[in-house]
């Protein structure tokens, strides 16, 4: 753990992947600046802080960590759970460029660096936890459903960033991070919109549009409403939904499940099929034409558009 980076051993030997899983929770003692940290607790206490301004932070909790700038002081005490350690640029090389030094709605003087912001401004979107909060660390809650897929997602990960089982293991390591990413990125939205939302809106459509971005991976999923509240009957449900979200629900799922796979097609290598099976779909065609009735291309064509995300 002392470099929070894995190495190839047999497959890729010698070569450092900037991404280190790790089931032990502490801080590192000197860490290096560039290094991002997402925590996960399961349980145990957590005391956030020093003093007079010391909080009690409820688990199950993400953990969001930016070591550029002052972390608050953590005490943990029976926690279990699991971290993650990583570099902007293992999302995608081009981020490793000081592009990242921006914030995300911010463009840099030059010119060849703006239209690099540009290009990367969707990744960014992903780190937006980490360096857009103004805390340090950023707490967002996990609940039961989420907390299943999370544990899941960090088993896959932590399998190919341990065992290497084949030569694809960083590809398919940094799919599985993305997508660790990618429902971190939605949850804060989720946290920072709901404030704002309609007392209506957020007691109706909130959770729905959180077990959305849970299960959009599962390819029999379909959106309703676990238990119609007043007014929300199954009859008008995706009128209703519509009219608050902006968009029917098997269309919002549709949009939901191409843009992770715009994601995975950009930042990986992964091949089509299993980037279809990923973001839900049984039918790597089925997947293209959706894909195709979006972004108005194939999909390894969009993908052609992108430099290499390995550099």
């Amino acid at each position: 753990m002392a470099n929070l980076q894995t190495v190839g051993r047999e497959i890729h030997q010698g070569i450092a992947f900037d991404i280190y899983s790790s089931v032990d929770l502490c801080i590192p003692e000197s860490p290096d600046p560039s290094l991002l940290q997402l925590m996960y607790i399961d349980e145990g206490s957590v005391l956030s802080g020093s003093g007079d301004s010391e909080s009690s932070i409820f688990t199950p909790v993400l953990l969001c960590l930016n070591y550029r700038n002052p972390v608050e002081r953590l005490t943990l005490s029976n926690a279990k759970g699991f971290s993650v350690f990583f570099k902007p640029g293992v999302i995608n090389h081009g981020l490793a460029s000081g592009v990242f030094d921006c914030a995300a709605d911010e463009l840099p003087a030059d010119q060849d660096a703006q239209q690099d912001k540009n290009l990367f401004r969707t990744e960014r979107v992903l780190l937006s936890p980490f360096i857009k909060t103004g805390k340090n660390p950023y707490p967002l809650p996990v609940n039961g459903t989420i907390r299943n897929r999370i544990l899941r997602m960090h088993e896959n990960l932590h399998i190919q960033l341990v065992s290497q089982p084949d030569r694809f293991w960083p590809c398919r390591g940094r799919s599985f991070f993305l997508e660790i990413l990618m429902l971190l990125q939605s949850m804060y939205a989720f946290e920072n919109n709901l404030a704002s939302l309609p007392i209506r809106i957020r007691d109706e459509f909130y959770p729905v549009v959180r077990d959305i971005h849970v299960h959009y991976p599962e390819p029999d999923f379909v959106c309703r409403p676990g238990s119609p509240p007043p007014l929300l009957g199954p009859l008008f449900f995706s009128y209703r939904f519509r009219r608050s979200v902006g968009s029917f629900p098997s269309r919002y799922v549709r949009n939901l499940r191409c843009s992770v796979g715009a994601n995975l097609l950009k930042n990986t290598m992964l091949d089509l099929g299993e980037i279809a099976r990923r973001c839900g779909y049984l039918d790597e065609k089925r997947f293209a034409g959706d894909f195709r009735s979006i972004e108005g291309i194939h999909p390894l064509d969009w993908r052609s558009r992108f430099p290499n995300p390995y550099g």
